[in-house]
Parts: C-alpha cells; sequence; structure tokens
C-alpha cells in the first residue's frame, strides 16, 4: 500500500497475474497438509504447531489471490460497473459491520434463533451471504436519501464535536 500498488494496479497486472497462480497453487498444495496435520488437534503436539503455521501461510495466500482477482476484475469495465454496486457497502462499513453482527449473534445464538451447533456450515454461509446480499440492498437505498451510514454518521458527529448534516 505505502508503494502505491493499489492505485497503479492497472499497470500491474502481470504481477496480479502471477499472484493468482502462485497463490492458488501455494493454497491448493497447503490444504490438504493442513488437514492432516490438523486432524487430531493437540495444542502440545508438533503436528498442531506446524499445521497452524501451515494454515498461516494457506491463508495469507488464498487472501492475496481473492484481493489481485479482485483488482483484476475491478480493471475490467464492464466488471467495474457490476462491482460499484458494492461502493455504498463499503461506505457504509461500520453499519454494516455492526449489523452483521448483529444479525449473526441473533441468528446463532441463543438470545435469538439459537442455530449454533444444529445447522452445517453450508447453511451458515447461505445465512451469511443472504445477511450480506441484504446489507448490500439497503445500504444502495440508504445512501440514496442520505450523505452517510447511522453508525458513521453518529462517529464522525463525534468526531467534529458537531452534529454533521445526514440528510442529502
Amino acid at each position: 500500500g505505502r508503494k502505491g500498488f493499489f492505485e497503479t494496479y492497472e499497470k500491474q497486472k502481470k504481477w496480479l497475474y502471477a499472484i493468482i497462480v502462485c497463490g492458488l497453487l501455494i493454497a491448493s498444495l497447503l490444504f490438504p497438509l493442513h488437514t492432516w496435520l490438523l486432524d487430531r488437534f493437540d495444542s502440545r503436539s508438533w503436528r498442531t504447531i506446524l499445521g497452524l503455521t501451515v494454515q498461516d501461510i494457506f491463508n495469507l495466500a488464498l487472501s492475496s489471490t481473492i484481493v489481485s482477482l479482485f483488482l483484476v476484475l475491478f480493471s475490467l469495465s464492464f466488471s467495474g460497473r457490476i462491482l460499484r454496486i458494492f461502493v455504498p457497502y463499503g461506505r457504509m462499513a461500520l453499519s454494516n459491520y455492526v449489523g452483521q453482527t448483529i444479525a449473526g449473534t441473533f441468528v446463532f445464538f441463543g438470545w435469538g434463533l439459537g442455530l449454533l451447533g444444529i445447522i452445517g456450515a453450508a447453511h451458515s454461509v447461505l445465512i451469511g451471504q443472504g445477511i450480506f446480499a441484504l446489507q448490500v440492498v439497503f445500504s444502495n437505498i440508504w445512501l440514496r436519501y442520505f450523505r452517510y451510514g447511522p453508525l458513521e454518521w453518529l462517529w464522525r458527529s463525534g468526531t467534529y464535536l458537531k452534529w454533521q448534516q445526514l440528510v442529502k
């Protein structure tokens, strides 16, 4: 980031493609190793310690791949227009983060539906994607009428010690 990579990512496509290929290769090679090392979790075992290290490297490779893939897709003109629907979601990051936390704890913990341990990972991912999709729609509608998300407005007003104009 300090080298300005993300400001000039369109000129860096060669590097982005290399990161995507290397990241996928590293992640696909490390995943089975990681799974084998962590099949019996024991915090004192050398397999667990090595497995957690491999997991960290796997996470780095996969997240680098995802960011690079996103930048390549964003640089395509048609994708850029499609991906712009997520801009309001990003502008309301604090509100969406807190909203996601509240929705997730409601779905999974006892003060709500209490589905933790009842539903599997696939259903959990689908619920998370549903919450995300609703937030994208809500963020787009909200920012048509307001300058900031509700929590961003409170944060900004507190930072400047003055109520900020919320309505457009």
